[in-house]
């Protein structure tokens, strides 16, 4: 008989499992979910490209960017990243302002953030800075610097 399956055995119950094609759509949409979110939020076009290649030659992350943070706050506040890679010199909002917003709203409060600068990391302000950061990187950082920010970050977020 084709197509039936026949059995001496004596069974309580019987079970089967068929594979499922799942389309390509589907498969890279569970892909990219299983990859973690970041955010590039840097003022200076070149950077931010250049900041998106580096975190994205990890296939682990993949990598949204905003040229200013006040354009930034409702993308976060939507896409919810699982890190935030965030400048602290931009115009119309600062990083310093960014973060103080970031840290106050409840929605965003837990996710982690790099702090990008090219400040020297002497002053008061960066001080302060440090206590609501997860890491703190001076521009222009290499390939290797951003890369163990980013791991270390999420390794903290995940044991935390």
């Amino acid at each position: 008989m084709e197509g039936a399956m026949i059995t001496n055995a004596k069974l309580d119950s019987f079970y089967a499992m068929l594979a499922v094609p799942i389309n390509d759509s589907q498969a890279r949409a569970e892909e990219e979910s299983a990859r973690k979110l970041v955010a590039v939020v840097v003022d200076e076009s070149d950077t931010c490209r250049l900041l998106k290649k580096m975190i994205e030659s990890n296939p682990q992350y993949r990598v949204f960017t905003c040229l200013n943070a006040l354009l930034a706050l409702p993308m976060i506040i939507v896409r919810r990243p699982d890190l935030i890679v965030l400048d602290l010199n931009m115009p119309w909002m600062s990083g310093y302002e960014a973060l103080n917003r970031l840290k106050s709203n409840p929605q965003t409060c837990h996710i982690p953030v790099i702090i990008l600068t090219a400040e020297d990391g002497d002053s008061a302000m960066l001080h302060t800075i440090r206590s609501y950061a997860d890491a703190f990187i001076r521009k222009p950082c290499s390939k290797e610097e951003i890369l163990s920010a980013v791991n270390r970050s999420l390794a903290a977020k995940k044991g935390g």
